[in-house]
């Protein structure tokens, strides 16, 4: 299980905020293009333009990645119960695996193996 990568927390959390008072993109990318956020460029306008187009994607409420991770760690014993199999929590920017990038906050990825 992926826990998203910490600045996608911050990216979410601007987006919701954003979307109360607009649903142009280009705005709100320029907005986010303010923040650090602009070195990750091309992701973060991916990533706006889907959360505009599908705002259901961002959870109600953005917590952080340390939350997240808090959370699962939390949980694997359930997991390793009801799934009968091995459980790892990883952060995102911790693994090499190409599925890990498809974490996204309140979204954990998830790879079996």
């Amino acid at each position: 299980m992926f826990i998203a990568d910490d600045w996608k927390y911050k990216l979410f959390s601007i987006v919701k905020e954003q979307l109360v008072n607009t649903r142009n993109i280009g705005e709100i990318i320029k907005t986010v293009m303010t923040t650090d956020l602009k070195t990750k460029g091309e992701l973060v306008s991916q990533l706006v333009q889907k959360l505009v187009k599908d705002p259901s994607k961002i959870p109600q409420i953005v917590t952080h990645q340390e939350a997240e991770l808090e959370f699962a760690n939390d949980s694997i014993e359930f997991f390793k119960q009801e799934f009968n199999c091995k459980v790892e929590v990883v952060k995102e920017q911790n693994s090499k695996q190409e599925k890990a990038k498809q974490a996204m906050p309140g979204k954990p990825a998830i790879l079996v193996e």
